[in-house]
C-alpha cells in the first residue's frame, strides 16, 4: 500500500496530468548524495523521474 501523502496525491491528479519518463543509467550515481531519483513537481517548475531500483 502506499503512503497516504501519495494516496492523497494521486487522488488529486486527474488522468493526463503527468508524464512518465524511464532512463536506464549503468550505474544509480544519484545514490551517492543519498537521493532516491523520485521527484514530484506541483507544476511551477517539472524534473520529473523515479527510481525503482535494478531491473534483473
Amino acid at each position: 500500500m502506499l503512503p497516504g501523502y501519495k494516496r492523497e496525491m494521486f487522488k488529486h491528479m486527474p488522468i493526463g496530468s503527468y508524464l512518465k519518463f524511464i532512463f536506464i543509467f549503468d550505474k544509480a550515481f544519484w545514490r551517492e548524495d543519498g537521493l532516491s531519483g523520485e521527484v514530484i513537481s506541483d507544476g511551477s517548475f517539472a524534473p520529473f523521474g523515479l527510481s525503482i531500483g535494478p531491473m534483473t
